[in-house]
């Protein structure tokens, strides 16, 4: 966190710069984005490399009764409220390097008129995202499991790890030859000098 007299000095702007930069300047929060990753990946640390994990995340945010942007809010499910709230969808991605180092690599205000679903929205923004950073993996939690986006996203070139609970079924794109073969191999491992039972029957994948 960066007081004012702290933006001051890094950047060689007067306080009343800095106040007026806040408080009225009108700029672009994609350029200003661009300006950060841009000074981050400077730093060895920070370099932009294809072992780099994506890490997606969306929040729900409620509407103040106070606030003055009630044409961008709508009501969509929370999971921090675990209802229907009137608020504002914020869609945000960071990195994290093989070093373990974290940084934010961009955010999207989710508009319900703009987007004919949420799902639109990530597609357009994974987009966005796969021209900013070079990184293979890109992890998501189980909210996540919409077969469209997960598509879009291979279609990327990149690879996505789904975050799941134990009790979770899943699906694995195996044939029919490589699930018989692996389960042959187990039931020669773990049934020797045992009665072999019949075969399983594995439907078509």
């Amino acid at each position: 966190d960066y007081s004012q007299v702290n933006l001051s000095g890094v950047s060689g702007k007067s306080i009343s710069q800095i106040q007026y930069f806040f408080a009225k300047a009108k700029w672009c929060h994609r350029l200003l984005n661009e300006l950060r990753l841009r000074w981050m990946r400077n730093k060895n640390e920070f370099r932009d490399r294809v072992s780099d994990d994506i890490i997606l995340d969306g929040t729900v945010i409620k509407k103040d009764k106070e606030a003055k942007y009630s044409g961008l809010a709508a009501f969509m499910y929370s999971n921090l409220s675990k209802g229907v709230v009137n608020g504002l969808m914020l869609l945000g991605a960071s990195i994290r390097t093989h070093e373990k180092k974290r940084y934010l690599l961009d955010t999207k205000l989710f508009v319900k008129g703009d987007w004919l679903s949420e799902w639109k929205a990530w597609k357009a923004f994974a987009s966005y995202l796969a021209t900013m950073t070079k990184g293979k993996l890109w992890i998501l939690d189980r909210g996540f499991r919409n077969q469209y986006f997960l598509a879009h996203i291979l279609k990327l070139k990149r690879l996505f790890l789904v975050r799941v609970s134990l009790s979770l079924s899943i699906l694995l794109p195996l044939n029919q030859k490589e699930l018989k073969a692996q389960t042959k191999v187990n039931e020669d491992k773990g049934g020797q000098g045992k009665k072999r039972g019949r075969k399983r029957k594995f439907p078509s994948l």
